[in-house]
C-alpha cells in the first residue's frame, strides 16, 4: 500500500475534459492507472503473467488485456479492455464507458470477461482508503486504485500548502512474486502517475 501525489494528474486530467468531450467521450483517471499499469509491466514481466497450475509452468504473457471491477446491480463484474498497450487514452475511454454501461444493463457477452492479463479494482469511486483486492485467478495481481483526498504539508519556506493524494494497493501471488519485488513495482507505478507528461512520453 502506499501513497501517490496526484496533483499533476488531476491538473492534466482537467485539461483534457474538453478536448475528450469532444470527441464524443469523458476522460476519468481509470484509462491513463491501465497506461502506468502496462508501463510498469513492461519494467516488471511477471505481474503480467500467470501460472498454469496443471503444467506447473509461469506463462509470460506479451499482450496486455487489462480488467476492470465494475459494480453492478447484480454483483461485481470484471469487463476487460483487450490490447490496451495497442490503444488510445481516448479509445479506452470510449471502451470503458460502453463496457461498464452494458455490465450495468446485464448485456456483457461471456468473452468480454475473459482473458484479463492483470486487474484494476477502483474502489474510489465508492469510497475508502485501503482494502486488499483478491487476485483474480489465474492473473497473479491486482492494482486497487482509491478516493483522491487534499492533504496539507509543509513547504520548504514554512508555509502550509495542499496537494491532492491518491492510495494505491498491490496484491500479489507470492509463488513467482515476493514481496519486495512487489513494493518496488508499487513504487515504480506511483512514480509513473506523479510525473503524468513522463509517461505520456513513454507511451506507444
Amino acid at each position: 500500500m502506499d501513497e501517490a501525489v496526484v496533483t499533476g494528474l488531476v491538473a492534466l486530467r482537467e485539461s483534457l475534459k474538453d478536448y475528450a468531450e469532444k470527441n464524443q467521450t469523458k476522460i476519468t483517471y481509470l484509462p491513463i492507472v491501465m497506461k502506468a499499469l502496462i508501463s510498469t509491466c513492461r519494467q516488471f514481466p511477471m505481474f503480467n503473467a500467470s501460472i498454469d497450475d496443471a503444467a506447473q509452468e509461469i506463462v509470460y504473457k506479451k499482450h496486455f488485456n487489462i480488467g476492470f471491477a465494475a459494480d453492478t446491480p447484480n454483483g461485481l463484474v470484471v469487463p476487460v479492455i483487450k490490447n490496451a498497450d495497442q490503444k488510445t487514452i481516448l479509445e479506452i475511454s470510449r471502451e470503458i464507458l460502453d463496457l461498464s454501461k452494458r455490465a450495468r444493463d446485464g448485456k456483457l457477452k461471456p468473452e468480454e470477461m475473459k482473458g484479463a492479463t492483470i486487474t484494476i479494482t477502483n474502489i474510489g469511486s465508492v469510497g475508502g482508503t485501503y482494502a486488499t483486492p483478491i487476485i483474480n485467478h489465474p492473473e497473479v495481481a491486482i492494482l486497487g486504485m482509491y478516493k483522491i483526498s487534499d492533504k496539507l504539508h509543509l513547504m520548504p519556506d514554512g508555509k502550509v500548502g495542499s496537494e491532492k493524494v491518491m492510495n494505491f494497493t498491490v496484491t500479489a501471488d507470492h509463488r513467482l512474486i515476493d514481496g519486495a519485488v512487489a513494493a518496488n513495482f508499487l513504487k515504480a507505478f506511483i512514480m509513473k502517475l506523479q510525473n503524468p507528461g513522463v509517461l505520456m512520453m513513454e507511451m506507444l
